[in-house]
């Protein structure tokens, strides 16, 4: 969907420049010209904005958690003992 016509940035658009790390509407704005023009969508963006700020921290978080976790479970693996694979299947 369209959320500024007069520079064609899209829902998709601003989720995808978000998806890159552009959490705050001044950011996104920079990045795709949004709302710098008439100012019409200006509300509208900035709300979508927000919105998706929450979702987009929280799969960044899951994304480093899992990639932390990945990092440990190799790190163990690696300098494993004899014993190391039978202790972590008694979590």
């Amino acid at each position: 969907m369209f959320v500024c016509l007069c520079n064609q940035v899209t829902t998709h658009d601003i989720e995808q420049v978000m998806a890159e790390g552009n959490l705050s509407f001044e950011e996104v704005q920079q990045e795709l010209g949004v709302a710098d023009c008439c100012g019409q969508c200006e509300d509208f963006a900035r709300n979508l904005v927000n919105e998706n700020a929450t979702k987009v921290k929280s799969d960044l978080f899951y994304e480093a958690a899992y990639s932390a976790a990945s990092t440990v479970l190799y790190i163990l693996l690696l300098f494993q003992t004899p014993n190391a694979v039978n202790d972590l299947t008694h979590f």
